[in-house]
């Protein structure tokens, strides 16, 4: 399993799309800060400050949930429409060993993405824009939520590795993913409006909630935990799902 890891994860980082997503990432995040460090020596906007930036960094976090499809599509790369998965389990790779094994080359890439974005978005703001005197106080609410927004991420890029496995388009695969995104809260939470409270309950359980809170800085480690729970629980149900449903696939 290790050895298919690695020949994924070699593969991956082969590909340029990884390096031209991160570094368009990354390139609008300097942007941002610029601008910012710009109007504090201007003085156009007095919020033009550290923590401004890191109130924007928080803001910002539930993106992640957004780069899933690319992160997914950067280790599985249309694998069913080049027939290559069909051609490693001709060679007796087992369904769950390839399954597993480009899930956790994806997990990884995924971790290095989200620690290049935040590093160099950090070591931006703390070098170029004035303290306010409030450094201090805010930081401990943005390892928080940066704590609480990794498993999230995690747990989209489970669910969008599901869907690239078990539908023949990847096209497909990605619209059901934003649908899985935008609609469902929201569908629950129309519910919770005009049939019941519980809904609410529902509604709490799917990845994007949780930013509304983490974006906010408000989150305490109580919800870091749930956080991690969220996550992680649809990874694991995501992966127990792709490899029951992939095992079944017919590859010809």
């Amino acid at each position: 399993m290790l050895n298919y890891v690695k020949a994924e994860l070699f593969k991956a980082t082969r590909r340029m799309y990884l390096y031209i997503l991160t570094a368009l990432i990354v390139s609008g995040c300097v942007i941002l800060l610029i601008l910012l460090a710009m109007s504090a020596v201007e003085g156009n906007f007095n919020g033009a400050s550290r923590e401004a930036a890191l109130m924007f960094l928080l803001m910002f976090l539930i993106g992640g949930l957004y780069l899933a499809p690319f992160v997914s599509d950067i280790v599985f790369s249309d694998q069913f429409k080049l027939s290559t998965i069909k051609n490693e389990v001709a060679f007796g790779q087992s369904r769950t060993k390839i399954y597993l094994g480009k899930l956790f080359a994806a997990l990884i890439v995924d971790v290095g993405v989200f620690c290049v974005i935040v590093g160099v978005y950090l070591c931006g703001a703390f070098l170029f824009l004035p303290d306010k005197g409030m450094t201090a106080q805010v930081m401990p609410s943005v390892w928080r939520s940066l704590l609480g927004a990794l498993p999230l991420w995690l747990g989209g890029l489970g669910v969008m590795m599901c869907l690239h496995f078990n539908f023949k388009s990847s096209n497909i695969a990605e619209i059901l993913y934003f649908v899985f995104l935008l609609a469902t809260s929201g569908g629950l939470t129309v519910l919770a409006w005009l049939v019941s409270d519980r809904f609410y309950r529902i509604r709490d359980l799917f990845l994007d909630v949780p930013f509304w809170t983490l974006s906010s800085g408000t989150a305490d480690w109580a919800f870091v935990g749930r956080c991690w729970a969220t996550g992680f629980c649809w990874l694991a149900v995501s992966t127990i799902a792709a490899i029951l449903l992939f095992r079944k696939r017919d590859l010809s």
